[in-house]
């Protein structure tokens, strides 16, 4: 029989508060003997939190539900049915903004030429032959030409803008549509930082896992559904971009997937031709194709298919040079699937005159001049009602494009690494952020608890260092650190029995501390209590996603900033409660305060403690709006940058994978970069 976890926490939680009670008489006993008072005394209780942390992480631990192998197999195909609806609604949309296709009918727009290539394993089949899929052709013909390669291993070799991504995307498309075949999923090669220390398979589950949170809700043998489908071959593998990996790590990437073990229904890597001729060893047992330039019967096919009927006749002379002077300059350039695409989005006006193109001396002033009117085209001068980049003016969706093209640390363009691009102003900004977000909050909080037992002086003075120290900490590590944006979410409807039971069990914890240290053992107890029992039931609440909804960059920001609203709220209420019953109504609500923020807008000392300072630190949410802050009124970047970069994925510039924006082409963003783009 297979074992299917479920969550069971009474039987943990008592042990937890069995191992917290006998750490508790301990404490008694030393007490007892030495006599401490009992200031110390309830300072000594603190551990019990610790103590029960660690009982409940492993509390957390899961009893056996017994589940026939019928029910196995349906949680399994529930799981790849969720990730194959999924991953084929994301595609068919990029591949249509990417003019790859037509819908709804899914017929090619884009003809696709291939040559065989020699491997020392040879090849067979429809890819091993030269060949070509036609512009109008079904997109099955790739998914079939794909079931005839012997051992579904397959290499897709090319130079620059040939094409490698869009024909590995198209296959990805026609195989989701298979639905008794393996899901094949997308994998940058450049996110494998580290070939030699993450096996393929542990670096294939966590990208699941990070981009497709859907699966993390579904428990098969007390796993993720998403590690069970990669260990059982339900997952094929696109690799996209070998090239784009460090030298170093290339052929210790192929290595490490030729010693994965695992049995993958197949594999698919893109690469550069001259990159991967370089390599000391080929994948093996793998069918290797170079995709060809466009002929020039190609490139008039599709221009004739894809320019506007009005439009036609402008184009004209470029289709007569390309019939007369097949070899070149202009039909050179052209025999880039990337540059026809963006050729036609770039003459789309009536005010376009294509003819322009044949007044170049060579190939890479053509692409230069395609790429420049490519932004300007797709950016209007004017608003244009009812389309996307409608509110965005040319001149400044120029500037902040090539703001982000030129400062990101990568090629992608995510919205909580862009307090990088503003390096060193955003450190300054996020230092004193953290500093004046934990300093008041630590200070307020020894001064109240212990102005009862030093008086309000000597509370004042040790309460105002406490302060500094805290300011100073986590201002230090809010500068050296960027968080990720959380990845938490506040499940109501599950795990309830287990935040109660934590919330008692810590409450009383605390009572009995703050209690034992405050003046009035009553009034102390319910502070205690009232101060731990809210946070208690919010950790027991907490969980990592697993959402069903699309991750977009807009949704991470929302979860970001909603988890932080409600750790700072009940923080907030919690530690506000405790001030009232210690101190009165206004220290209680401005310590309340001061928490509140303090709790939702920041990563605090203890992870410096607890040795993981790069968690600590304002977060993600508010790096980003610092950022913003000083960007904006330099004319860096849009106030509303979400908004923008999604229309400009939406008009081609940009492609999305998940969360993350990435230039549509390398040479698309180091045009960019590239241009001289003054403020408008």
């Amino acid at each position: 029989m297979t074992k299917i976890r479920i969550q069971s926490d009474r039987a943990r939680l008592t042990i937890a508060a069995l191992g917290a009670a006998a750490w508790g008489g301990l404490v008694l006993a030393f007490v007892e003997v030495f006599g401490m008072d009992k200031l110390i005394f309830a300072v000594s209780l603190s551990p019990l939190l610790g103590v029960f942390g660690l009982f409940v992480r492993w509390g957390r631990g899961t009893s056996a539900k017994e589940a026939t192998p019928q029910e196995r197999t349906e949680l399994v195909a529930a799981a790849r049915k969720k990730l194959q609806d999924h991953l084929g609604l994301r595609w068919r949309s990029e591949a249509a903004i990417a003019r790859l296709i037509k819908i709804p009918d899914t017929s090619l727009r884009m003809p696709v030429r291939w040559s065989s290539v020699d491997s020392p394993e040879g090849g067979r089949g429809l890819f091993a032959a030269d060949g070509r899929f036609r512009r109008g052709d079904e997109l099955a013909v790739i998914g079939q030409a794909f079931s005839e390669v012997p051992f579904k291993r397959l290499v897709i070799l090319g130079e620059r803008a040939s094409g490698k991504s869009a024909a590995a995307t198209l296959l990805v498309l026609d195989l989701l549509g298979k639905r008794d075949g393996p899901v094949p999923v997308f994998f940058p090669a450049a996110l494998w930082e580290d070939p030699a220390r993450q096996a393929f398979t542990s670096w294939l589950k966590s990208q699941l896992a990070a981009e497709y949170p859907l699966l993390r809700g579904n428990s098969i043998d007390g796993r993720d559904a998403g590690d069970v489908l990669v260990d059982e071959g339900h997952v094929l593998p696109v690799l996209d971009g070998l090239d784009e990996m460090p030298e170093s790590a290339r052929g210790l990437a192929l290595e490490a997937i030729e010693n994965s073990g695992s049995p993958f229904p197949g594999l698919v890597v893109t690469c550069r031709t001259a990159i991967y001729d370089e390599l000391e060893r080929w994948m093996s047992n793998a069918t290797v194709i170079a995709l060809a330039k466009l002929e020039p019967d190609d490139v008039i096919d599709y221009l004739d298919a894809s320019v506007r009927r009005d439009l036609r006749p402008r184009w004209q002379a470029v289709r007569e040079h390309l019939g007369q002077e097949p070899a070149g300059v202009l039909g050179g350039a052209l025999s880039s699937q990337l540059i026809l695409s963006l050729a036609v989005q770039a003459y789309d006006k009536p005010s376009a005159e294509p003819a322009r193109l044949l007044s170049f001396p060579d190939q890479s002033a053509v692409i230069k001049e395609v790429l420049g009117e490519f932004v300007r085209a797709v950016f209007p001068r004017a608003r244009v009602a009812n389309r996307p980049g409608r509110q965005w003016r040319q001149a400044r969706a120029e500037q902040w494009l090539r703001y982000l093209a030129v400062r990101l640390p990568g090629p992608e363009v995510r919205w909580w690494e862009l307090t990088k691009a503003a390096r060193p102003a955003t450190r300054v900004l996020a230092a004193i952020a953290g500093a004046l977000l934990a300093g008041p909050p630590v200070g307020m909080g020894f001064g109240l608890a212990l102005f009862h037992a030093l008086g309000n002086t000597a509370a004042a003075r040790v309460g105002s260092a406490m302060a500094v120290a805290a300011g100073l900490v986590t201002g230090i590590a809010a500068a050296r650190s960027a968080p990720l944006p959380s990845d938490l979410q506040i499940q109501t409807t599950r795990k309830s029995q287990a935040a109660l039971y934590s919330a008692a069990f810590v409450g009383i914890i605390a009572a009995i501390g703050v209690g034992v240290a405050a003046a009035s053992a009553l009034s102390g107890v319910a502070a205690g209590f009232a101060f731990a029992a809210p946070i208690a039931i919010l950790y027991g609440f907490a969980a990592p996603d697993c959402t069903d909804s699309e991750v977009t960059a807009r949704y991470i920001l929302t979860r970001d900033l909603r988890v932080a609203a409600a750790f700072g709220l009940v923080y907030g209420v919690s530690t506000g409660v405790t001030g009232v019953l210690v101190a009165g109504p206004l220290p209680g609500f401005l310590f309340g305060a001061l928490c509140a923020l303090s709790g939702g807008l920041l990563y605090g000392p203890l992870w410096v403690l607890a040795l993981q300072g790069s968690k600590a630190g304002i977060i993600a949410w508010l790096h980003f709006t610092l950022a913003r802050a000083w960007l904006v009124p330099q004319g860096k970047i849009p106030w509303r940058l979400l908004d923008f970069l999604d229309d400009a994925h939406h008009l081609g510039v940009l492609r999305r994978s998940a969360a993350t924006y990435e230039f549509r082409h390398e040479l698309l963003r180091e045009s960019l970069a590239q241009s001289d783009v003054s403020p408008a």
